[in-house]
């Protein structure tokens, strides 16, 4: 089951929250990762770690969630 945002503690760091809302925006990794100057695989860790912290199992659940939950970004 999803976890449900606090609006006292953020579900995800900062990093996080950068790379998730460029994913909500249409960008695919590589993309994501020349914008914010980091490497592909920093980029896919950042996303692993926020569907584990959400509860989630797989990309496509994590950008649904984010659109029903846009308080966590």
């Amino acid at each position: 089951m999803p976890r449900v945002p606090n609006s006292a503690t953020p579900l995800f760091n900062r990093n996080e929250r950068l790379i998730l809302r460029e994913l909500t925006n249409g960008h695919a990794a590589a993309e994501i990762a020349e914008r914010l100057e980091m490497a592909v695989s920093t980029v896919g860790r950042h996303i692993r770690s926020a569907i584990h912290k959400a509860g989630l199992n797989n990309r496509y659940e994590l950008v649904v969630f984010l659109f029903q939950s846009p308080r966590a970004l």
